[in-house]
């Protein structure tokens, strides 16, 4: 029953993945009565009697009952006794080796947000399993290329290793390729069709090295790309997996058909 607006100074919904995550979210929100205002920027915030005012850049204002602010996370490092250890933690946190060990330290490591390194609950679970791994004699490096970014929305946006734009800006040469949620049956039998995926391959290497997900259970069906990108597996193999009937990873085929037959002819 609460009017909600999403004020976002960025032109788009998180603007470091692919469009189409920040437009399927802004189309839900929008559909469910929220009031999306992008590329705008808060000027002034004000008590008015038991309202708290807005001011937006663009002289409008918004009027709400309660104002939270959440301006991101620092890492909770106080109290902990690491200055009698000689270790200081930046803005980002503890800086940390590719096992997982407190840079200049030898017996001192670090897993998690603290760490600054992509903040979330999964990722702190794999860096436990290296630095347990590292602990009890083995000699296991961590890679971050294919570490899953999630937002649980509904229906639920994914994303894991390069966007397109960001690849190209380091020279890769890209081949992309998409599909629509809605061009699945499952998308019809649960009459769910918003959102769709994003490829994103390496045309030079023929394999895949970005994806975007957006739709229901995309928070699972993304794991695909991961295992893709994570295994360096050839967009040739992929291209001959067959997927259950009818499910939404079969979302996956006709864009991973695409790319193969673009890199064949490349």
């Amino acid at each position: 029953g609460s009017q909600v607006t999403l004020v976002e100074a960025a032109d788009r919904l998180l603007e470091r993945e692919e469009p189409l995550l920040g437009r399927t979210l802004c189309s839900v929100l929008s559909g469910d009565g929220v009031s999306v205002r992008t590329g705008i920027d808060v000027t002034r915030v004000m008590q008015r009697g038991a309202d708290t005012v807005i001011e937006l850049g663009d002289g409008s204002h918004v009027v709400a009952d309660r104002l939270l602010v959440a301006t991101g996370r620092r890492p909770a490092t106080a109290g902990l006794g690491l200055e009698h250890l000689g270790v200081a933690a930046g803005e980002r946190g503890l800086e940390i080796d590719a096992h997982c060990r407190v840079k200049g330290q030898a017996d001192v490591w670090a897993g998690g947000d603290v760490t600054g390194i992509a903040p979330f609950t999964h990722t702190a679970n794999y860096q436990a399993r290296v630095i347990a791994a590292n602990l009890t004699g083995d000699s296991v490096e961590a890679d971050y290329r294919a570490i899953p970014r999630v937002v649980y929305t509904h229906p639920s946006v994914a994303a894991v290793g390069r966007t397109a734009a960001d690849a190209r800006a380091s020279g890769i040469e890209v081949l992309t390729a998409d599909a629509t949620v809605a061009d699945t049956a499952r998308a019809s039998a649960d009459g769910a069709g918003d959102g769709g995926l994003i490829l994103v391959a390496d045309a030079g290497r023929g394999v895949l090295i970005g994806a975007a997900a957006a739709g229901q259970r995309a928070d699972e069906w993304i794991g695909e790309a991961v295992l893709a990108i994570h295994a360096e597996i050839p967009v040739a193999v992929l291209a001959n997996v067959v997927h259950p009937f009818p499910t939404f990873g079969e979302i996956y085929e006709a864009p991973l058909q695409d790319l193969a037959r673009r890199l064949r002819r490349a």
